[in-house]
């Protein structure tokens, strides 16, 4: 069994404040997915909630100012 950090970095998910609600749901469900397709992940209590965290993220810096769309030619 791999182990998946908690930290930020790994998180896929928002919080959720209850095991008994339709998100935490939605957790259980993208754990399944993701663990089925041979990616690690694990649902975390944490002091703001549960959350998703998963190995293979791939972190982007939103401040980039470079754009990586194509320009159509006329």
């Amino acid at each position: 069994m791999t182990e998946v950090p908690i930290v930020e970095s790994n998180r896929f998910s928002t919080f959720v404040k209850s095991k008994r609600s339709d998100d935490y749901r939605d957790l259980l469900a993208w754990q399944q997915w993701f663990v089925q397709r041979g990616i690690p992940a694990v649902i975390a209590s944490t002091s703001s909630g549960y959350a998703l965290y998963r190995q293979g993220l791939i972190e982007i810096d939103i401040h980039e100012t470079e754009t990586t769309h194509q320009k159509m030619g006329h």
